[in-house]
This record gives structure tokens, sequence and C-alpha cells, in this order.
């Protein structure tokens, strides 16, 4: 089976040779050549963002706010990507706590406990709840308010 030519190019490049791999003749001017793809994934560091969260006073609530944080959970050092990667290779792909956190160290040079990643998991858990609580409901209402089953059979 052959692949498709890609779509986009990102970088080309030429080889060519001088002389002769076998026996080191010099060589002339190219006579053929062909294209072949290559797709990879380029190297990813992680990236350290420092956060300056400013206070305002406010004089209705007789307090000081703070804008929130949206690339991070509350009080969480893990953003939002890397905490959803790492729980989507947990528990969705099987990946165990251990071996994620060598990925993380083998790849990308990022060290995080196991103790931490769990607890990071469970953070991001009782942020989804509310949602998922609310889905459920949802489906609950949709399942009384019709008389099909899930199956397309009628319950009547």
């Amino acid at each position: 089976m052959v692949r498709k030519r890609p779509e986009k190019v990102d970088h080309y490049k030429n080889h060519t040779l001088e002389s002769c791999p076998q026996c080191q003749t010099r060589l002339r001017k190219s006579i053929k050549s062909y294209k072949r793809y290559t797709v990879d994934i380029p190297p990813v560091a992680p990236e350290v963002t420092e956060h300056t969260i400013h206070g305002y006073w406010c004089p209705n609530c007789k307090k000081t706010v703070y804008p929130k944080v949206t690339e991070a959970l509350p009080n969480s050092t893990l953003g939002l990507s890397l905490l959803i990667m790492t729980a989507w290779l947990h528990y969705w792909v099987g990946m165990s706590v251990r071996n994620i956190v060598k990925l993380l160290a083998t790849f990308w040079d990022f060290d995080v406990s196991p103790g931490g990643l769990t607890q990071a998991w469970i953070n991001l858990a009782g942020t989804l709840r509310p949602i998922y609580d609310d889905i459920g409901k949802k489906i609950k209402i949709l399942q009384c308010s019709t008389p099909m089953r899930p199956d397309g059979e009628s319950t009547e």
C-alpha cells in the first residue's frame, strides 16, 4: 500500500553524493532522483509560564478580588494540556502512573511524582464532577421524556 502524497510539506531536503559510497569514485551530475516523504513529531520541551495575578480592591464587596488563571486548575503547577494528556494516558489508554512519570522524564525532561500526578487527577475529577452530573441529569430527563428505549424499541 502506498501512502498518498501529503498536502503540506514543512521542510525540503536534497540528498546528494560527491563520491560513490561503495568505491569512493568521484561522481558527476545526478542522472535521476525520486521523492520520499517522512512524517515525524518535532522535539517538544515543556514551557514554564510565570503568572502574575493582580489583586484589586472591590469597594462594593469590601475585599480584594483576583482574576482566574484559566491555563491551570486552582493551586496547580501542572498546565491543563499536560494534566489532560496524562489523565487520558492513564484512564483511557491504561498506562500506569509509574510509566507516565517515566515518559514525562524521558521525552520532556519533566519531573513529577506519581503522588503529585494522582492528586492533580483527583482535582481534575472534582472540577469536572458538576459537569458530569449535569450531563447525567440531562440524560435521565431525556430517557423519561421519550417512549423509546435506547435499542429503538418502544416502551409503550
